[in-house]
């Protein structure tokens, strides 16, 4: 009776390792995917802040050679697509966090509200101009790590994922130490 309790038992208890490693399994794999995907959209918010701060850049930079002759009609045009990149590209950052990149931004996008050819200083546009190109190298360099690293609860996870492993590698080979010690073979 008792082999046949103690197989039972055995089955039970493999059951219940199977079950559990399914369930760790699962996570796991719903876990990753769900990362991975915000990766993804991570990265193509990445790549459309990239071209509008590039579009927003170079119209800045044409803006600024062609206001010190005040053609007032094609600097409009210019004008109004600048505010237009520069809404959308406010509108894809933390306004918390990104404070002062934005505040870079509006000053620039301001600095060619209603210039003159007298009140036009067209270096400090472009000093202001180069600043916000640095800012956003360091801006897209920042998110990309993140997108390389991965996200925090994807850190978090792979960092307990690797704590358990090493934990049930340690047990296994414990138990198995322990099953060869108590083997009726070594006796």
């Amino acid at each position: 009776m008792s082999a046949e309790v103690s197989v039972a038992v055995i089955g039970a208890v493999a059951v219940l390792i199977a079950s559990v490693i399914g369930l760790i399994v699962a996570v796991t794999t719903s876990i990753i995917a769900k990362e991975q995907k915000i990766s993804e959209f991570r990265q193509i918010w990445i790549d459309a802040l990239r071209e509008e701060c590039s579009e927003f850049l170079t119209l800045s930079m044409h803006l600024a050679n062609i206001r010190k002759n005040c053609d007032s009609e094609k600097s409009n045009e210019l004008l109004l697509r600048i505010f237009k990149l520069l809404n959308q590209i406010v509108l894809r950052l933390n306004p918390s966090k990104d404070a002062v990149f934005i505040a870079k931004l509006e000053k620039l996008a301001r600095s060619y509200t209603k210039p003159t050819k007298s009140n036009f200083n067209k270096q400090n546009n472009l000093n202001l101009i180069y600043e916000v190109s640095k800012d956003t190298h360091v801006l897209l360099k920042k998110e990309w790590e993140r997108v390389k690293n991965g996200e925090k609860r994807f850190i978090n996870f792979k960092n307990i994922g690797k704590f358990f492993a090493s934990t049930f590698m340690v047990a296994i080979y414990v138990l198995f130490a322990i099953a060869l010690i108590k083997s009726p073979i070594l006796s």
